[in-house]
């Protein structure tokens, strides 16, 4: 801060001949220009010259003059230069220069420092997505300096994680020769993550350019809110939400409550729960609670228990509702909220948590076989919460008014009672039906009670009480009306159509018309197209007629069909598919014989005659069903009378006795008397007659080249081949034979004694077929996988039987011609050495004497098999011998045929015996003189 003298010396050495002069000038500052004699950094002169003469030495000074500095100084750097003008001198490279350096003073590239406005912590607001990024401009000058370009780098930073919020979080920016202020930008993005308010470090970390950092104004704070719902928005939904079903069937709410955005601080939510039952409370604890959600979790389970006296409904519904939220534990940003829109949410009572309501499953069933006359009645419950019992009984339930002039129709069974478990959810009663033809009737049942020991009980469902079986009818020909004879003078006849079962409707319309076959309309039959019928409520039978022609020629007899085509409801009713009138195909087709009462004579035709018994079976088959059945006690007498059934076909005539047309023939079977004629009667039917067979079919259980084996049976179609048609295949094993055991719809075979029944799944696959005939088509097979295990079996059995023929078709009764019937025994034989691994028992192989005496002249060994292969009788074949590899009597002078009683013989192991005995006993006054070996074999 005072001027200071340089005193820089110039010395002559070496040679001193001739005169030299040299001048020295001054450049700078940080430059190779000549300094200026008016400059702040150096007094003049700066530059001159010094003169030598001949033989003239020494030194010569020079003196610099550097003035004082000012405020600020950059450092500057000077050269003193020296420059030979006259002479033959040299000058010294190593010092014909000198450097002369200035330093600075002060700071005069600046000191580096945020501007007060920027110190000032300020908080800002996330922007939301569709503003983009927030600008935060950030203010920097320098002070005390402005020499030179500088660059200034910064770092943001916070304790949190601030990878997605900010664009960038470093940098730098610079600040021109001269300015003094600058500013930088950071970008604060919008996101959608739930964050707390948070802290942020902007920091100045280093210069470049010769300026220095401001260390107490290079650090300055921002925050930004708390945003996204810091505290969580809480909601309900109804997907979430459950009754479950522990021990002892109690049943609880299990509440979900759902945390969406943050998930910071404790959170107590209020919940109120309300249900359709508004009457009584429905949980065990208060409807309205409280839970706390934690810090940091993003749901809250509970669970609620139901009270045990409420009775829930299926399709009844519990509300969950949320009330309240409060922040309970930990720094406050704001309220927590609840989403609106999923406040509350509704939790119906599912199937398994309801309790039942037990019902019919229609108010109206079908017949499976109308002319069998079975049904199957469905009973079903709507929740199937806990176990129950329901009772049933044939009639109309106390309290309803019973339709004048009706009876309540015949059935067997009559009460009975289903058990239902936990779960599960119908169940079926067989019933058999007995109309009784001219009397308005109704098959009609009801359910009389349930009991249940779950919680809020059980119900009977309003409307599904009662439930009638064909409830508007079934609708054939009379049995008088089926098989009509009739002479060719008969002008008219009379047929009459019954209605069975049902009698609700107040008009039903049947529909029939006439068919040709040997007779042909207008020359025998005035023929009906679109014939109609009407059925008045109640009403259970109405006639109608056919004209007869007479042609007064001479001819064979002649037959044609009258057909039951439809039936149907009139007016607007409208009813479900049980609440419809039916036709009974097995009885819709008549038969009508034309005998001609003109003089044959002059015709050389001679035929047999046919006659057919038309008989209706009513024999009570017994059914079962779950828990308790009581069969009817009433009786039904049927008196038969036989019907002469005359059709004549010869090759003479060239007539056949099949319609052109499509005619559907059932009935009973005929027995011809004379085979060699064709007969026509009551029991043909030109849609087919179903057999199977063989009857008996063996199979292996043993798997062959990894194949499980199969059991094939051969389904056959004959009499007729008209139509399309189908038939059900099913298989019978143990498993329905105590589930259902009247399911087979034949009589007098069951069980085999010596063998078990094979198990469904277990040993054969359940089966359950419906085969679709073509027109035309004869025949069918149908395969049952055989299942293969490795325990020992012996031989099990079980049924391939036909059921529920469709479209006119019909199952044989008893066997056909071939030997095929409705149904066939698939007998698996035994397996896996099912009869055991036969030997002598340990104590029997070795040590044993026979001797003379009461005691010691008697052998008892014992063959053993194990007691899992024990299924049938084996019988086992043993002999004496002395050795062991071959039959050997006689040796050393012992004969065991004289020694012994025998010395060969056979012992039986019955089925389920494991052991059985071979006795060895010696001749009276015969002593052993060795001993005999006993080898079995079977």
């Amino acid at each position: 801060n005072s001027t200071m003298i340089l005193s820089l010396v110039l010395e002559r050495t070496g040679g001193l001949l001739g005169e030299i002069q040299v001048n020295w000038e001054t450049v700078g500052p940080n430059s190779q220009e000549a300094l200026l004699p008016q400059n702040r950094d150096i007094a003049d002169p700066v530059s001159g010259l010094f003169y030598f003469g001949e033989g003239e030495g020494g030194v010569r000074t020079i003196i610099l003059t550097i003035y004082p500095h000012e405020e600020i100084e950059v450092e500057e750097t000077f050269i003193i230069k020296l420059h030979l003008v006259k002479g033959e001198a040299k000058l010294d490279s190593r010092a014909k220069d000198v450097t002369l350096t200035i330093q600075e003073f002060g700071d005069p590239n600046g000191v580096v420092q945020f501007a007060p406005e920027t110190l000032s912590k300020k908080t800002y607001s996330e922007p939301l997505a569709l503003e983009g990024p927030l600008l935060i401009t950030f203010f920097v000058r320098r002070v005390k300096g402005t020499f030179g370009e500088i660059m200034v780098y910064w770092e943001l930073s916070s304790e949190f994680d601030i990878t997605e919020d900010f664009l960038s979080t470093s940098g730098f920016f610079t600040i021109a020769d001269g300015e003094s202020e600058a500013s930088f930008d950071v970008h604060l993005l919008p996101d959608e993550v739930p964050e707390i308010e948070e802290d942020y470090v902007i920091q100045l970390v280093s210069v470049e350019g010769g300026a220095e950092l401001d260390l107490e104004k290079s650090i300055t704070w921002f925050s930004v809110y708390a945003n996204d719902d810091p505290h969580g928005v809480f909601a309900l939904y109804s997907d979430r939400q459950s009754i479950l079903i522990g021990q002892n069937l109690i049943r609880s709410i299990q509440i979900n409550i759902t945390r969406l955005a943050g998930t910071f601080g404790d959170v107590a939510v209020g919940l109120r729960i309300s249900s359709d039952h508004k009457e009584q409370p429905i949980v065990t604890e208060n409807a309205e609670r409280q839970l706390v959600v934690k810090d940091g979790a993003t749901y809250k389970v509970d669970v609620v228990p139901i009270k045990n006296q409420v009775f829930l409904s299926l399709g009844s519904n519990f509300t969950l509702q949320l009330v309240t939220v409060m922040l309970v534990g930990g720094r406050f940003y704001g309220m927590p909220t609840i989403l609106q829109e999923a406040k509350s949410a509704v939790l119906p009572v599912s199937e398994k948590a309801a309790n039942s309501q037990v019902g019919f499953e229609s108010t109206a069933f079908q017949l499976m076989n109308i002319t069998a006359g079975t049904s199957h009645v469905m009973i079903s419950r709507r929740g199937t919460y806990g176990a129950l019992s329901v009772a049933w009984t044939t009639g109309y339930a106390p309290g309803l008014e019973i339709p004048e002039f009706i009876v309540v129709g015949n059935m067997t069974p009559t009460l009975g009672s289903l058990s239902f478990s936990h779960g599960e959810q119908r169940k079926g009663v067989f019933l058999w039906t007995f109309p009784s033809p001219g009397w308005p009737e109704a098959f009609v049942l009801h359910l009389s009670g349930v009991q249940s020991s779950a919680p809020g009980g059980a119900q009977l469902r309003s409307g599904f009480i009662v439930a009638e079986i064909e409830p508007m009818g079934v609708f054939q020909f009379s049995t008088s009306s089926r098989n009509i004879i009739v002479s060719e003078d008969t002008q008219m006849i009379r047929l009459h159509v019954q209605r069975l079962f049902g009698f609700h409707s107040d008009l039903i319309k049947v529909s029939y018309q006439t068919t040709a076959g040997s007779a042909k309309p207008l020359e025998d039959f005035e023929p009906v197209q679109n014939g109609e019928l009407f059925f008045q409520k109640f009403q259970t039978e109405v006639d109608f007629e056919i004209t007869i022609i007479n042609d007064q020629l001479s001819e064979i007899e002649e037959f044609f069909y009258i057909n039951l085509t439809s039936v149907e409801i009139r007016g607007l009713q409208k009813f479900d598919v049980n609440w419809s009138p039916r036709l009974n195909l097995d009885f819709s087709v008549a038969v009508i014989t034309i005998l001609d009462n003109d003089d044959l004579a002059g015709m050389d035709i001679s035929f047999p005659e046919t006659t057919v018994a038309v008989a209706v079976d009513t024999t009570l088959i017994p059914v079962e069903t779950e828990s308790t059945t009581y069969l009817s006690t009433s009786k039904t007498t049927t008196i038969l009378q036989p019907t002469n059934v005359v059709a004549i076909v010869t090759e003479a005539t060239g007539v056949s006795a099949i319609p052109e047309k499509l005619v559907t023939l059932h009935g009973t079977p005929a027995v011809s008397e004379k085979p060699d004629v064709a007969t026509v009667t009551a029991n043909v039917s030109i849609h087919g007659t179903f057999s199977l067979g063989p009857s008996i079919v063996y199979i292996e259980e043993e798997m062959k080249n990894g194949t499980f084996n199969t059991a094939e049976v051969l389904i056959r179609r004959t009499g007729g081949f008209t139509g399309n048609v189908s038939i059900t295949v099913k298989t019978f094993g143990e498993r329905c034979a105590q589930m259902e055991p009247n399911a087979l719809p034949f009589r007098g075979i069951y069980g085999i004694s010596n063998l078990t029944w094979a198990v469904e799944e277990e040993d054969f696959e359940e089966q359950t077929l419906t085969l679709i005939f073509l027109d035309g088509e004869r025949e069918r097979k149908v395969s049952v996988q055989i299942l293969d295990d490795d325990e020992p079996e012996g031989q099990e059995f079980f049924y391939v039987f036909l059921t529920n023929p469709q479209g006119g078709a019909q199952i044989v009764e008893e066997k056909d011609d071939t030997g095929f019937a409705a149904f066939a025994m698939v007998i698996i034989t035994g397996s896996d050495l099912h009869n055991g691994i036969i030997g002598f028992s340990e104590e029997s192989q070795s040590g044993l004497e026979l001797r003379e005496g009461a005691v010691m002249r008697r052998l008892h060994l014992i063959v053993t098999r194990q007691p899992n292969r024990a299924f049938e009788d084996v019988k086992v074949f043993w002999r004496v011998t002395l050795n062991k590899t071959v039959v050997v009597l006689q040796k050393d002078g012992v004969n065991l045929v004289e020694e012994l009683q025998s010395v060969s013989g056979t012992t039986t192991c019955t089925m389920g015996q494991t052991k059985c005995f071979i006795s060895i006993e010696l001749k009276p006054e015969k002593r052993n003189a060795t001993e005999p070996i006993i080898k079995s074999f079977s």
